[in-house]
């Protein structure tokens, strides 16, 4: 049996692992002084490992009436992953000490109500091997999200064999990553906070009404001589009362993204955060658009052609927003005074006009202009904002 490891001699400077010395000095994480059968227990090596060579895509097929069939649009079901594994011990009880930790650490926080998964890191490749523009396993590194356990590891009696005086078991356990994409890190050219306030004065303006004046191109095939039917009566719309409106004295702020800053051949979504600071923030506006051209952002402002808009009516102060493409999950940070931990709430997000939010994934290199609309009245002056783009991939 080969259990030797291939050369990949930046790996322990891409994890921050320091040499190994004693086991005074660094103690394995299982490794429990009142109980011996850990003592015995030397780890788990990596054997094999399948589920990221190919995407996971499902489309469902209909025959028609007539020849041929009718496919439905492609989806991305879950991503399962498959390791082997082979569990070392000096003996039986060491080995059965082992099976239960490597089953303690692969439930992760699943088991937690209300838990999706959990984020699972892993490299590409041997790390290091990208230019030495990046630290290494920067380039490399890829993430998946909501990942869980859904075939626990067992050890049949066959799979136990003796070698130079050591147990060594062959093991395989599945997980499953609900969200199917595998995430790069974000690009390191939107990595930066911006201050809110380090924008420009905006007064008198209304994001919503701009939105309102702007027209639909024609269609090619109306015909003025046969004008198509009135609608029928619409039912009454619900307002959300909270839905913020009317003109305001703003903050505007602007973070531009070259088009040659991002990957050609991967889609990306974003992930957008904001510290309200000192005091509470309400109405804010974030507004995208897309910039192949590489403009100067002060160009590309025509709230017509803003490919995506997200509005957040409130936010109490000390509290963090992230709206996380990867997960496609928002969540708004918030000190708890009497506890003095953090609690944890679920923001309403709107779109142009009041419209349902939905989660945005951009397919093209084309750049950015963002925009970060905020009033005056109620932006702390230590209010900031950090916007990134995350690449992703359907294999890898």
């Amino acid at each position: 049996m080969n259990l030797a490891c291939e050369d990949c001699p930046d790996l322990p400077e891409s994890v921050g692992d320091e040499p190994y010395f004693t086991l005074d000095a660094d103690p394995a994480p299982w490794y429990d002084p009142k109980a011996p059968e850990t003592w015995g227990f030397y780890g788990v090596l990596g054997l094999g490992v399948t589920g990221f060579a190919g995407a996971p895509i499902a489309r469902e097929a209909t025959d028609l009436i007539g020849d041929g069939a009718y496919y439905s649009p492609p989806r991305l079901g879950a991503r399962e992953i498959a390791y082997t594994v082979a569990l070392v011990a000096r003996d039986e009880c060491s080995l059965a000490f082992g099976l239960q930790y490597l089953s303690w650490v692969l439930n992760g926080s699943s088991s937690c109500q209300g838990c999706a998964g959990d984020q699972m890191c892993l490299f590409s490749c041997c790390p290091g091997m990208a230019p030495s523009a990046y630290d290494p396993g920067d380039a490399e590194i890829r993430h998946l999200y909501d990942v869980t356990l859904i075939e626990a590891p067992t050890i049949a009696p066959d799979a136990i064999q003796e070698f130079g005086g050591l147990l060594i078991a062959t093991t395989t356990f599945t997980l499953a990553a609900q969200k199917p994409h595998i995430y790069t890190d974000p690009l390191a050219s939107l990595g930066d906070w911006t201050l809110i306030t380090s924008g420009q004065r905006l007064n008198g303006y209304d994001p919503d009404e701009v939105i309102k004046e702007c027209r639909q191109p024609p269609n090619c095939l109306d015909d003025e001589q046969c004008p198509p039917p009135a609608d029928p009566p619409r039912p009454p719309q619900i307002v959300d009362p909270c839905y913020p409106t009317g003109p305001d004295n703003w903050w505007r702020t602007r973070i531009h993204l070259s088009p040659l800053d991002q990957p050609q051949y991967m889609e990306a979504v974003p992930v957008v955060e904001i510290d309200t600071g000192a005091e509470e923030l309400r109405r804010v506006v974030v507004r995208f658009w897309l910039n192949p051209q590489d403009l100067p952002c002060d160009q590309v402002n025509d709230p017509c052609q803003a490919c995506l808009d997200i509005t957040v009516p409130f936010l109490p102060a000390k509290s963090r927003l992230t709206v996380d493409g990867r997960t496609q999950r928002a969540q708004v940070e918030c000190p708890d005074i009497t506890t003095g931990r953090a609690s944890y709430a679920t923001p309403q997000l709107y779109t142009q006009l009041g419209g349902p939010f939905v989660w945005p994934v951009f397919e093209c290199p084309t750049g950015f202009c963002i925009e970060v609309l905020a009033p005056r009245a109620t932006v702390a002056d230590d209010a900031r904002i950090r916007v990134q783009l995350v690449p992703r991939s359907q294999v890898g």
